[in-house]
Formats: C-alpha cells, sequence, structure tokens
C-alpha cells in the first residue's frame, strides 16, 4: 500500500522500489497469500507506470499462485490488472476482455475495490480500440464508485481519460474536453 500511495503522489521509481523491496521481504514466506500480493503490488506499480510486462510478470506469477491457492477474490483482482498490462502491451481486445470479466466477478462477490483503477486502465484500452462510447460508460462506472465509495486513487485519471474519449471521438461534447483536463488536473493538484 505504501508503494501505491508513493504512486499516487507522483513518486514512481520510489512506489517500484518500495513494491520491490516489500516483494523481497516476503519471497521465502510460508505465506503463499503473502507471496501474491508482494507480485502482485511489484506489478501493480508497473502498470502504473506504463511498464510493459511480459509472460514471465509479477502479475502472471500472482495469478498462477492465486488459482494454485484458491484467491479467488484476488485471482480476479489481479486478473484485471493483468489485462489492463496487457493492453499497455498492446493486446488492447484481450485486456480489455479480461478487466471486463474480472469486473463481473469482482462484483459477483460484492466488491469494488480498486474499481477506479481498474475502469480508468478498462476506458484507456477502450480509448486505444476507439471504443468511445464504452470508454464513456466505463468512465462513468468509474466516477460512480468514486461517489458511492469515496475511492479516490483514479479520480483525475476518469476526468483526463473522459477528456481524451471526448477528444478522439470527435463528439458535439468535444468542446467538454478541455473542462474534462482542467478538473483532472485540480484533482490531481488537490
Amino acid at each position: 500500500w505504501i508503494a501505491m500511495a508513493r504512486w499516487t503522489c507522483g513518486q514512481s521509481d520510489e512506489a517500484l522500489a518500495i513494491a520491490e523491496e516489500g516483494l523481497a521481504f516476503v519471497r521465502d514466506a510460508r505465506q503463499p497469500f503473502l507471496l501474491a500480493r508482494g507480485l502482485a503490488a511489484v506489478g501493480f506499480v508497473r502498470v502504473f507506470r506504463g511498464d510493459p510486462q511480459g509472460p514471465g510478470s509479477p502479475l502472471v506469477e500472482a495469478i498462477a499462485l492465486c488459482a494454485e491457492q484458491g484467491f479467488k477474490y484476488f485471482h480476479a483482482v489481479v486478473s484485471a490488472f493483468h489485462g489492463a498490462s496487457l493492453a499497455q502491451s498492446g493486446r488492447a481486445a484481450e485486456g480489455v476482455a479480461q478487466m471486463q470479466a474480472n469486473v463481473i466477478t469482482l462484483r459477483n462477490v460484492g466488491s469494488e475495490l480498486l474499481f477506479t483503477l481498474i475502469f480508468a486502465h478498462l476506458a484507456s484500452a477502450l480509448l486505444a480500440e476507439q471504443r468511445i462510447q464504452e470508454g464513456l460508460a466505463a468512465i462513468d462506472d468509474g466516477l460512480a464508485c468514486v461517489e458511492r465509495n469515496g475511492e479516490r486513487w483514479a479520480e483525475a485519471e476518469l476526468h483526463r481519460i473522459r477528456g481524451q474519449l471526448l477528444t478522439a471521438g470527435g463528439m458535439p461534447e468535444a468542446v467538454d474536453a478541455e473542462a474534462c483536463f482542467q478538473r483532472a488536473l485540480r484533482i490531481a493538484r488537490g
């Protein structure tokens, strides 16, 4: 969590270093969930940073461990972030499908933790696919989670991506894009 907090404060190098330090600390732990969480932390920060992650990434390792140990909830969370990683590596359609499937899984267990981040990544992947209306719907879902749950991890990012979607869509609402970007800046500065 400290690594994620550092990332939100704009300290991406420190965030990655802390996540990697945490993973090293639990690497030999006898509690599989600690290892899964440590792997996921490194993977999450790499997704936040937009770092490419290949087949042997910490997220893939965490997914395998979660499946082996029966950590269904955490498997869905990590898989959603892996979908974001896939989208960032140019596999947007696959990433979108993975994120959407895991949002359903998480909703079925009654959790919306980290949904603001997941919906921001989903909307970004939908933008890459030029699926503008679906991207805007993902933004609406993410902002509804902000209001409903008070989770503000990606509130600024949701507004920034909304601005990009409006601009890319060439929609009459594109004039509102500048307001989205300004709001994103105000939130991020706050």
